[in-house]
Order: structure tokens, then sequence, then C-alpha cells
């Protein structure tokens, strides 16, 4: 009777790691566009200088007494939808203005921000949203205040093309004249507090990044500017 001799094959390590490689390859394959299409349905960013997060203003303008935010896949994989589980308990009413991002399906990423600085991100129907026209360098002009904490700019007229910015946060000041480029400027705080050139800004000066959005004046700094944090939301006082 001829016996049975079990043979156990087996793959040299080096090759048994490319295996191993190669399903770790698939997989992540597998899982990049299900967590892309996760960012795509999580609304988040409105409120930022860029153009990208933050793309204009808009008025709500329905039928409705309240316009609710719809949840993000970033809270509910399934959402934004219609459904009642994806439906948000913050809500804005027919006048609001928002900021507004991107869109997304029907709905558009915006951010509303009541009269004590509280902010609500979400998305909204884009058919309830109404989006607002860009103004002028008039558009500037104002006393600016980030609530809660009360951080001010105020913002005055120089001439049909410049405009004058003072600041002052934690000793850090910003006093003097700049020519803005449509809705937004750029800067750097120079020795004496002025606003300088980048070009010939020092590698430590603190950089300021402004623009304007309908009723809201958005701010960044590079985060060298000391204890002064300027980054903020600012409506007209």
């Amino acid at each position: 009777m001829a016996s049975r001799i079990a043979i156990r094959l087996s793959a040299p390590p080096g090759l048994k790691r490319l295996a191993s490689f190669a399903g770790l390859a698939a997989a992540l394959a597998l899982a990049a566009p299900t967590a892309h299409a996760a960012s795509e349905r999580a609304c988040s960013g409105v409120g930022g200088v860029s153009q990208d997060s933050t793309q204009g203003d808009a008025k709500v303008g329905t039928n409705a007494k309240r316009v609710y935010f719809v949840r993000g896949a970033d809270e509910k994989p399934s959402c934004p939808d219609a459904s009642p589980a994806c439906r948000g308990l913050s809500y804005v009413v027919p006048g609001d203005i928002v900021l507004v991002g991107r869109a997304f399906g029907p709905y558009t990423c915006a951010l509303a921000v009541d009269v004590r600085g509280r902010k609500t991100e979400g998305w909204l129907p884009s058919v309830d949203l109404h989006t607002l026209p860009s103004l002028n360098i008039t558009h500037w002009y104002g006393f600016w205040v980030s609530p809660p904490d009360n951080r001010r700019i105020t913002i005055q007229r120089v001439d049909d093309a410049r405009i004058a910015i003072s600041a002052e946060l934690y000793g850090v000041v910003v006093a003097g004249e700049i020519e803005p480029q449509g809705d937004r400027v750029e800067f750097a705080v120079g020795p004496v507090g002025k606003p300088a050139p980048l070009a010939v800004a020092g590698e430590k000066a603190c950089r300021l990044r402004l623009r304007t959005v309908g009723a809201y004046l958005l701010v960044e700094d590079d985060k060298t500017c000391g204890y002064a944090a300027f980054t903020g939301l600012y409506q007209r006082s």
C-alpha cells in the first residue's frame, strides 16, 4: 500500500513580504475612495481667508420660518440627505446672512454667526440661499469687532485705492496705510507697527491676511505675532 506524503509549499520570506505589501496596498486603495467620499460630505473650514474655504456670503430667503442645518458625514456617515436623521438642531431664518463655501449635491457648506459670536457650521439647502454681490473698496470701512473676546480692528478711508488699518493686541500694534487687492490684503507688521510688503519683511515678522466677505472681515495671522492672535471672524460693531 502506497504511503501518502503531505507536502506543504511555502513561499520564500521575500515573496511573503511582497504579498503582504500587495494586500496592504489593495486595502488602502479600497479605503481611499471611501475616506475621500466621506470628506466631501463633511462641511468644515468656512470662515477662512482663502477663496477655497469661503467663496462668498448669501442671504437666507425662503417661505419657511426656519431652515435647519443638515449634518455631514463627520457626524453621521450617510449624511447629508433629506432624512430626519440628518437634520440638525440649529437653524437660520429668512434674512440671515451666512458665509458660504463649496457645494455638495443640493447642499452648500455654510457658517452662521450670531450676535454673541457663536458659530454654527453645516450644510444648508442651496435653494434657500441667495448669493450677495461683491462690493467696492468702501466695504472695508468700519469698526470691526470679533466677539466674544471683543478684539477690534478699525479700517478707514485714505483715498479711492488705499485704506488705513489700526489694531492693537497685547502690545502688537498695526497702524498704517495699505492698498487692498479687491477684497483682500496681505502684509507684514514692520518694526514700528506699520504694514510692510511681504517681500521686505524679515523671517520673524508678524504676517496678516485680511479679506472682506459681505458683513464679515476674515483675518488670519501666521502665529508669529507673539501673544497676539488676530485670527478670527470680525463683524461691524
